[in-house]
């Protein structure tokens, strides 16, 4: 996981250059600063995402294939 480097005295400050009262801009600078420090183990990366979306349409085409034959087989059709 990259390590990602906030101030979040920096933000307060450029915030409240641009008007932003004081108060307000330490609490969004730290929430911002919570944000950046979460942790991010539990998300899926790109590749797993890719593989789960493949075993979805695995398991989708299979499942039709099966209500198809069921349904084949109720109206005689086989």
């Amino acid at each position: 996981m990259r390590s990602t480097s906030f101030n979040p005295l920096a933000v307060a400050r450029e915030l409240k250059a641009t008007g932003i009262d004081a108060d307000q801009a330490e609490v969004i600078a730290e929430g911002m600063r919570q944000a950046a420090s979460a942790d991010h183990d539990g998300l899926a990366t790109k590749v797993e995402l890719a593989a789960f979306r493949s075993e979805v349409r695995w398991m989708f085409g299979f499942l039709a294939a099966l209500v198809l034959a069921i349904a084949a087989k109720l109206f005689g059709l086989v």
